[in-house]
């Protein structure tokens, strides 16, 4: 069903006053949830009752739930056993904002530390010379000169 439609604007204003309200339930609040997603005209009417509610809300108290509803809503997240308050047991240990701490300080320090070995002048090291001696089958040092060199002096 179209209700973005112009004649059916009395049926989706009607429809958004529900779900807004809360009194749209089951399979036609996930329905009309689902069309809002896709429908512009579904997701205004909606949002329009939902800013119309909450004007009536500024005015009230806030209420604590009580222990047994918190129970509840933990227990249907999946974050709390059956016997687990929701505060008790100690954070994790990734939790602890001193672990992190520590770790942004000995990263500051690794990243100063190769900062300065990579900025700091280094010492000029000299060439190293190779020298290479060639030897004769009597293994005696000999001069080596190119076999152009003989014809050139023999000239």
């Amino acid at each position: 069903m179209n209700l973005g439609r112009p004649d059916r604007s009395a049926r989706l204003d009607a429809l958004a006053a529900s779900y807004a309200l809360g009194t749209l339930v089951g399979r036609t609040r996930r329905r009309l949830d689902r069309i809002a997603q896709t429908d512009p005209a579904v997701a205004a009417a909606v949002r329009s009752w939902e800013w119309r509610l909450a004007a009536l809300t500024e005015g009230m108290p806030g209420i604590t739930p009580s222990l047994h509803v918190w129970e509840g809503i933990r227990k249907r997240l999946g974050l709390a056993g059956e016997n687990e308050s929701p505060r008790a047991g100690a954070p994790p240990w990734w939790a602890s904002l001193s672990l992190w701490r520590g770790l942004a300080l000995a990263g500051f320090a690794l990243a100063f530390a190769l900062g300065l070995l990579l900025l700091a002048p280094t010492a000029e090291r000299p060439l190293e010379s190779v020298v290479v001696v060639l030897a004769g089958p009597d293994a005696k040092p000999r001069s080596w000169r190119p076999p152009n060199a003989e014809a050139a002096t023999s000239r």
